[in-house]
This record gives C-alpha cells, sequence and structure tokens, in this order.
C-alpha cells in the first residue's frame, strides 16, 4: 500500500528544490531558472537532464503546478504549441478560487501599516474604519472587528496568532 504524499504548492517545490536550479549540464552563463523558463530553441532538441530531475523531483513531492510549469516551458521552448481551440491546462494560473476582493486588501494593508496588531482587539478596526467605528454601538463594533479579523486571515490564513 502505497503512502500518499501531501501535494505541495509551487513556492514550497521551488524552495526544497533550489539547488537542482544551480545545476546545469550546459553553459554556466545559461545557468538561471530564468533564462530556463524564458528560452526559446529554435529546433526541437532533448529535454536537458536538469529538467529531467525537476520533473522527476515534482513527481515524487506530488507538486502538480511544478511539473506542469516546467512540461508548459520546455513545449513551447521547443515550438510545440497545442492545435488551436485545444486547451492544455498543464500549469494552473494564479491562486485557485474566487479573486481576492478590493475590501479584504485594503483591510491587509491597513493592517500591516499599522504594525500588524493582534486582529481580535479592536485596534484594526478603529484605524480602518475611523469615526463609522467610534460612533458604533458595540453589537456593531463587534462586527467591525470580526468582518477585519476575518479579511486578514483570508489575505494571510494561518499567520495571524491565536487571541491573546
Amino acid at each position: 500500500m502505497s503512502k500518499k504524499v501531501q501535494p505541495l504548492s509551487f513556492r514550497e517545490f521551488i524552495e526544497k528544490h533550489k539547488v537542482e536550479f544551480a545545476k546545469d549540464d550546459t553553459d554556466p552563463a545559461l545557468n538561471s531558472a530564468a533564462y530556463r523558463m524564458g528560452a526559446r530553441a529554435e529546433k526541437p532538441a532533448s529535454m536537458p537532464e536538469w529538467m529531467v530531475r525537476i520533473l522527476k523531483a515534482a513527481g515524487k513531492d506530488n507538486c502538480p503546478s511544478a511539473y506542469g510549469s516546467f512540461v508548459q516551458a520546455w513545449l513551447e521552448g521547443i515550438g510545440a504549441k497545442p492545435p488551436a481551440g485545444m486547451s492544455i491546462e498543464l500549469q494552473a494560473r494564479g491562486a485557485p478560487g474566487r479573486p481576492r476582493s478590493d475590501y479584504t486588501e485594503r483591510v491587509f494593508a491597513c493592517w500591516v501599516a499599522i504594525g500588524q496588531p493582534s486582529v481580535y482587539k479592536s485596534t484594526l478596526a478603529r484605524a480602518f474604519y475611523g469615526k463609522e467605528f467610534t460612533t458604533a454601538d458595540a453589537q456593531q463594533r463587534k462586527r467591525l472587528v470580526d468582518r477585519c479579523r476575518r479579511a486578514v486571515e483570508r489575505r494571510q490564513p494561518g499567520a495571524v496568532a491565536s487571541p491573546e
């Protein structure tokens, strides 16, 4: 019975395998991930050894976004474009799910600007809502504090400390 491996995010994968990016079997001047991802070959060629190592690691680490990104980059690099009307979804484009709202981004920016105080206290809501917060009753203030807390948690899950 095989053990199920938790998927890695693309960033986690790149961080874990940055040593593999440093290895190159060709010219050291071309030894950068930016060059590798952006280079376009004039003629189709065999897959470079560094990419084979990266693809094997992505498969082992269960990181579909890294695997898809590198396969897609290699295919585009050798000029193998898909036929019209055919969609190859090898790479996840951006974060999955609904795009972040402007409100969430503004609350998060305010939270960072005032020094990332506890989201369970009224400091963030007072700074973000201003007069609306000071004129609200206790129940409405609690709602505003909770809205701000949830916005910060949505923007940066797991990074918010528990209540003090």
